[in-house]
C-alpha cells in the first residue's frame, strides 16, 4: 500500500491514533523550520535573430514565370531572351529589359516557335533550332547579325530537341535522354553522342 494524499478541509483531520500508525508505517515527517531564501541568481537574457528573406516589394518579373524558348548571351554582352515570337533583351549596363515587339528586325526569316538557341563564338555563329530546321546567323565585327540560312535537322533530332549549350568550343543538343555534340557544316550535318 503506498500513500495517497488528498487535501482536507480542517474538519476532516484523521484521528491521533490514525496519524501514530502511519507514521510508525512510513517513519516521521522529520520537519526543519522553515527558512525563506532569496534568489541569488540571475537569469540570462537570450537574444536570437534570424536571418530574413528579402522579398522584392510588388509582383515578381513576367520574365522570371516564363519558360523561354531560347536564352543566349548575345557576343555585344546583352543578354537575348525569345519566347513566342518575342525578344527580350536585358541590357546589364542600365540594368534593365528592353523589349523588343518581334523579332524580326534582328532575326529575318527567324520563325515564332523555337526549341533552342546558342551562340558559337568559335565560328562567329547564332544557331537556332525549331522542330525541323536549323537556322543559322552570322555575327559580323560591329555585332550585327546577318541571316545564313536554314537547313534541315538530322531526323534523330527532330522533334525531340529541349535545349541547346556551347561547351568547349562546341554546339551540344539536349534531348529528353541525351546531350549530343551537332555540328554543321555547309555540305553536311552530323551529331554524334558524346560525354561531356
Amino acid at each position: 500500500m503506498y500513500p495517497s494524499y488528498q487535501p482536507m478541509p480542517k474538519s476532516r483531520i484523521l484521528p491521533q491514533p490514525d496519524r501514530d500508525e502511519i507514521q510508525s508505517l512510513y517513519g516521521r515527517n522529520q520537519s526543519s523550520g522553515t527558512t525563506p531564501t532569496t534568489r541569488s541568481t540571475t537569469r540570462r537574457c537570450y537574444t536570437r535573430t534570424r536571418s530574413s528573406v528579402t522579398i522584392p516589394s510588388g509582383k515578381i518579373h513576367i520574365r522570371c514565370r516564363l519558360f523561354l524558348d531560347a536564352a543566349f548571351n548575345h557576343p555585344d554582352g546583352i543578354f537575348h531572351t525569345f519566347n513566342t515570337g518575342v525578344l527580350w533583351r536585358y541590357l546589364p549596363d542600365e540594368n534593365r529589359w528592353e523589349n523588343q515587339p518581334t523579332f524580326e528586325k534582328i532575326y529575318p526569316n527567324l520563325p515564332n516557335k523555337l526549341k533552342a538557341g546558342v551562340y558559337d563564338s568559335r565560328k562567329n555563329e547564332i544557331i537556332f533550332f525549331t522542330d525541323k530546321y536549323v537556322y543559322r546567323y552570322d555575327v559580323n565585327d560591329r555585332n550585327r547579325i546577318k541571316y545564313r540560312g536554314e537547313q534541315n535537322l538530322p531526323r534523330n533530332f527532330q522533334n525531340s530537341i529541349v535545349g541547346a549549350l556551347y561547351y568547349r568550343s562546341e554546339v551540344y543538343i539536349i534531348t529528353s535522354k541525351t546531350i549530343r555534340l551537332f555540328q554543321v557544316n555547309n555540305s553536311y550535318q552530323q551529331s554524334n553522342d558524346q560525354d561531356l
